[in-house]
């Protein structure tokens, strides 16, 4: 288990795809280190994933902003991402 978080920010862009997304966080938690946040920017029409990856977040302590709903376009989620978090990306 993770015993001191990473300085580092981790930030997922996404749009509907929410069973990538469950599995990419799962495996994000599983890490002997965790980063010292997670950064979902979602622009999906609907969340159907969002309360099981915020309950995978708070079993292991990791803060989550789940930004929802976010803008269309890749870069552009990115830079929703980039904005909304303090450590190293």
């Amino acid at each position: 288990m993770n015993d001191r978080p990473s300085n580092s920010s981790f930030i997922i862009a996404t749009r509907n795809r929410s069973d990538e997304l469950v599995v990419t966080v799962r495996s994000l938690v599983e890490q002997t280190v965790l980063p010292r946040e997670l950064c979902i920017v979602d622009s999906s029409e609907e969340t159907p994933a969002r309360a099981e990856i915020e309950e995978l977040c708070d079993k292991v302590g990791l803060p989550l902003d789940y930004h929802h709903p976010a803008p269309k376009g890749l870069t552009v989620q990115r830079n929703v991402g980039i904005d909304r978090v303090g450590g190293a990306i």
